[in-house]
């Protein structure tokens, strides 16, 4: 199969964690299309959550994730109840944990989400970043100076990053974050 489109409601939680993610590992396992190069856009809101896995060539440059370019999935869940922040996060998180993220060359992603950075940090071959709804913390993108990746590039594959809708008085993180970037060649 090609293309699955997934519109569900009425879900739990435990439907995206248990049901639907692990659906999703074993189709993109399955096909050896998406280990070419992988895009995974996902979109959640306090009652819903959207996800898109598709194949794609990497970084040509700012280009939207491709909807329906064989093999692709898109799923679309409409949750039974509302999510706080928190539980949003985990859910996400959760959801994605079940794609395998070393071939996932672009992504997309709502910035407002925390689980954004940590997901992120866990894809070592992302060409292609999209971020939306973007603000600049402290250490943008960076790693954590106490933590064991304290010294280390985050995105040492980042060819493109595409911020949308961004709300910032101090574009200071930014800078030091590509000056972070791009140190050493």
């Amino acid at each position: 199969m090609d293309g699955i489109e997934l519109y569900l409601s009425g879900c739990t939680v435990e439907d995206i964690s248990g049901i639907l993610g692990p659906y999703l590992r074993d189709r993109i396992q399955r096909d050896s299309q998406f280990q070419d190069g992988l895009g995974i856009s996902a979109r959640p809101s306090h009652r819903s959550i959207s996800t898109k896995a598709a194949v794609t060539s990497g970084a040509n440059g700012p280009t939207p994730l491709p909807t329906h370019r064989p093999p692709f999935s898109v799923f679309e869940v409409i949750l039974n109840e509302y999510l706080n922040p928190e539980a949003l996060d985990k859910l996400c998180i959760d959801f994605l944990a079940h794609t395998p993220r070393e071939h996932v060359v672009c992504f997309e992603a709502d910035m407002r989400l925390g689980a954004t950075k940590k997901i992120i940090v866990t894809m070592p071959n992302v060409r292609e970043l999209h971020l939306t709804n973007v603000t600049f913390p402290e250490r943008f993108l960076q790693p954590d100076p106490d933590g064991p990746l304290s010294n280390a590039k985050l995105l040492p594959s980042l060819r493109c990053l595409r911020l949308k809708r961004i709300d910032a008085d101090d574009w200071s993180p930014f800078a030091r974050y590509l000056a972070h970037q791009t140190s050493g060649g």
